[in-house]
């Protein structure tokens, strides 16, 4: 996901499959009947640590000690990831108990909910919301213009 990212790799076609293994994974457990929200986060976990690592590389580039650097993303980095690691294991939760096409929906609703929090709250980091993906590439999402950034 993250070399998908503007600026941190930019190969945005990128997006439409860099999901595709956090769902292959879910579908392995769906399979096993393994069901619970630790189940899924402790897979989905290092992935989204990653790609937050990854697409905010540039704190390393603040004009500050690296003590300061570290206090001021690591925290986000972590929480980030964990936010959407649990908003992923909502989606797991919801399809073990009552659906397949429930749980589809569920990860859109969570995620969407997510973000709308992440972007309200007075911890707000809009960087990493998925709708800014195709902040390269404007021609590619008209449809923001009635949706906005959530709509991506």
């Amino acid at each position: 996901m993250g070399v998908a990212w503007p600026y941190a790799g930019s190969i945005t076609p990128m997006i439409f499959i860099a999901i595709v293994p956090l769902l292959m994974i879910e579908e392995e457990l769906y399979k096993e009947n393994r069901n619970g929200l630790w189940v899924i986060v402790k897979y989905v976990y290092p992935a989204f640590f990653f790609f937050n690592l990854i697409t905010t590389w540039w704190i390393y580039n603040v004009q500050e000690s690296l003590t300061t650097k570290l206090m001021s993303a690591g925290p986000a980095i972590i929480l980030n990831a964990s936010f959407m690691a649990i908003a992923f294991g909502l989606f797991h939760i919801t399809r073990m108990r009552i659906g397949n096409k429930e749980g589809y929906i569920g990860l859109i609703i969570y995620w969407i909910a997510w973000e709308y929090l992440h972007l309200n709250w007075e911890l707000s980091w809009p960087w990493l919301t998925f709708g800014n993906i195709f902040s390269d590439h404007p021609d590619w999402v008209q449809w923001y213009e009635y949706t906005g950034v959530l709509g991506g």
